[in-house]
């Protein structure tokens, strides 16, 4: 809903291609500078969803239908933001620090990956509930500088993409 959610997922999903296409040369007799190539690429996918969940989330919080429900969706986008910040913290510790843990990075990039889903299923809630996504289609959010989401105004057309203090969401 924002230039820099955009900017980040686009990021997220390109560094996501990238930990496809880059194997992991985990085992010890094999080439090295591949595996930091596969470790950079995982590590900044999940920096980049971490900052889409600690940045942007709270773009279309402000939909919610009242303050104890938006507190309880930015709580969680917090705790999955942190989360997707440590499990690649905690891989490159257990990679390169606590060697004997080594046999365990597997599963500290799998809970990285299960965050990852986390964030989804509950910004999928979140759009069931305020139709977030229709209402943007159909021309009925704009994207407020400083407030995120928001109404737009009853019966107004949709402002143009350089407005002062408004820019339309953009439409998928």
């Amino acid at each position: 809903y924002s230039t820099l959610e955009n900017i980040l997922l686009n990021l997220a999903g390109t560094f996501a291609v990238g930990v496809a296409m880059v194997p992991c040369s985990c085992w010890p007799d094999a080439e090295a500078a591949i595996s930091r190539v596969h470790g950079f690429v995982g590590v900044s996918f999940f920096l980049s969803m971490a900052a889409v969940c600690l940045f942007c989330a709270w773009d279309t919080i402000n939909l919610l239908p009242d303050q104890k429900t938006r507190d309880a969706f930015n709580r969680r986008y917090r705790i999955i933001g942190t989360l997707l910040v440590a499990s690649p913290a905690a891989a490159l510790l257990v990679s390169y620090v606590l060697r004997q843990f080594d046999n365990y990075r597997f599963f500290v990039e799998a809970f990285g990956v299960w965050m990852f889903a986390a964030y989804w299923l509950i910004k999928s809630r979140e759009f069931s509930i305020t139709s977030a996504e229709k209402r943007a289609v159909r021309g009925q959010l704009e994207n407020r500088k400083g407030r995120g989401v928001v109404p737009a105004p009853a019966g107004a057309a949709p402002r143009p993409a350089y407005h002062d203090d408004a820019v339309p969401v953009p439409t998928r």
